[in-house]
């Protein structure tokens, strides 16, 4: 909704009462206007709001005089990892996994916004993206007639420059645009320094309507000083091992029980950083095993051994696999000062799961089906290379069916799962032969 329409250069003289956003002793025919606005700003991974997604929110409220009422804002988190042009933003990838998500803080923004005049500089850009947040989290708001008032239109009706940087500082306020936070004080103080050249008639009849959601307000929120804190590497042990035994003798683990502790830990890992959420769960576990101290101990030092190996499937350890190694191994307090040593023994370990599984298909009958990691007549003679008989179909000989890229529910597939053939994805086969 285009509240302004065109701007009055005219002043009552009225004064804004001191400390009031966009300068005390501002004067101007509007100051006084019976609303409380709320001034937005988003920060993206992109441009579209159906596609993109709000990486920060910024509100900052104030009443019609300028005087500020409070601030709220967070880094959110997108689900995806994708952090878009970090060099646009400033915001790091990795501190976005221990923000909230949208659906986390739907009732927060709806509790900052309800009842208050939304403005934006660019407000299809902001109030776009909001209403596909809330269609994203079962809360589509896009219905309400919510009153949005566009400061960079504003600012063009009187001639600044659209950028807001630059519409602030033809009117003397300057600022490093470092958050949403600072954007949004910004457009405060655009639009409360403009306001004066706003004939008061432009808001008769705006009503600001309640924004409603099912979700009351969570309170959480995460700064990028405390994203960036968060996320840092350290050891989760001692935040539920004080309770654990040091050693218990008496224990007798379940290995599905051990299997399963260590899968939540894999899993808690996949984007290199443990939170409360992740802990709480290998507590539970921990708890649940009656395992000791040192039973956790010795888990962690598997999975990163597990890790290592995943690594040296190809034979070399990247820089890249080596930070990850490195950040998991910190959050699971193990110790890597004899690298070295680790690698090497990982090396033959790798060499010798190979060998293993090579003696185990020598002399199978194999099938391929889809798409190939390598082409046809490379596969075969890597298969006969390693000991396997190749059929040109599936055949009752055929005990081994190797998937290439191709729906595992292609009709060879299910005819081999009926038939009780054992299936293997191609790129498995070869990493585990060492023919990748």
């Amino acid at each position: 909704m285009a509240l302004f329409k065109k701007a009055v250069a005219a002043a009552s003289g009225k004064m804004s009462p001191p400390g009031a956003i966009g300068g005390a002793g501002r004067s101007g025919g509007a100051v006084g206007v019976d609303h409380h606005f709320a001034f937005v700003d988003v920060e993206t991974n992109g441009l579209k709001p159906g596609k993109d997604r709000i990486l920060e929110i910024a509100i900052l409220i104030t009443d019609g005089l300028g005087r500020e009422l409070g601030q709220w804002s967070t880094l959110v988190n997108p689900g995806d990892g994708n952090a878009g042009r970090t060099d646009i933003h400033l915001i790091e990838a990795d501190w976005l996994v221990a923000a909230p998500t949208f659906a986390d803080v739907a009732g927060d923004v709806a509790a900052w916004l309800t009842g208050r005049v939304l403005v934006c500089h660019n407000s299809d850009f902001d109030s776009g993206f909001i209403d596909a947040e809330f269609e994203r989290a079962g809360h589509p708001i896009a219905h309400l007639a919510m009153p949005v008032v566009d400061t960079m239109s504003l600012a063009n009706t009187v001639g600044l420059p659209r950028a807001l940087k630059k519409a602030c500082a033809e009117l003397g306020y300057r600022y490093d645009s470092h958050n949403a936070l600072d954007d949004a004080r910004a457009c405060a103080e655009l639009f409360h320094r403009l306001l004066p050249l706003v004939d008061k008639a432009t808001f008769k009849g705006v009503t600001a309507v309640p924004v409603t959601v099912s979700t009351p307000p969570s309170g959480k929120t995460v700064a990028r000083g405390e994203a960036s804190v968060a996320v840092r590497p350290r050891s989760v042990l001692s935040d539920f091992t004080t309770n654990l035994w040091a050693h218990n003798p008496y224990a007798n683990h379940d290995q599905a029980g051990l299997t399963r502790y260590r899968e939540t830990v894999l899993a808690a890992l996949e984007d290199g950083y443990i939170d409360r959420t992740e802990q709480h769960a290998m507590a539970t576990i921990a708890h649940e095993l009656q395992l000791s101290v040192e039973d956790v101990e010795q888990l962690h030092h598997e999975v990163i051994l597990e890790l290592l190996d995943a690594a040296l499937e190809d034979r070399r350890i990247s820089k890249t696999e080596r930070n990850e190694i490195e950040t998991a191994a910190v959050w699971l307090g193990v110790d890597l000062s004899n690298w070295d040593d680790l690698v090497k023994a990982g090396r033959a370990r790798v060499k010798h799961a190979r060998q293993e599984f090579a003696a185990s298909i020598a002399g199978r009958t194999v099938h391929f089906t889809g798409k190939g990691v390598h082409p046809a007549n490379i596969r075969e003679a890597l298969a006969s290379k390693n000991g396997l008989n190749v059929a040109k179909s599936l055949t009752k000989s055929v005990d081994l069916l190797v998937v290439g890229r191709e729906d595992l529910e292609s009709t060879t597939v299910t005819k081999a799962r009926e038939a009780g053939v054992e299936i293997l994805a191609e790129a498995t086969l070869w990493a585990r032969l060492g023919e990748s």
